[in-house]
């Protein structure tokens, strides 16, 4: 009987921006959790590459980030969120 592989899950922080990749089954498609100070949002990638969710969750929270403390008055949107993904 083959042993059950371990779900992968890796967390990224940039500057209070902290998001979670993981995966609900061993090799399926990879979901993504943002925590932006109290809100969260929760997404499918679309797609079960380690590597390319990666780099998309380091750039979604580079640019959550620089909304937050560059020129940015007001809270973030779910809208501004999705615009940037």
């Amino acid at each position: 009987m083959p042993r059950k592989r371990k779900l992968w899950s890796r967390t990224l922080e940039e500057s209070g921006v902290s998001v979670r990749l993981y995966e609900r089954e061993p090799g399926g498609v990879i979901s993504r959790d943002v925590w932006n100070g109290d809100k969260r949002d929760r997404k499918s990638l679309g797609h079960a590459d380690r590597k390319l969710a990666e780099q998309q969750a380091r750039e979604l929270a580079r640019r959550l980030a620089d909304l937050r403390y560059v020129g940015h008055a007001g809270g973030v949107t779910l809208g501004q969120v999705w615009a940037l993904y």
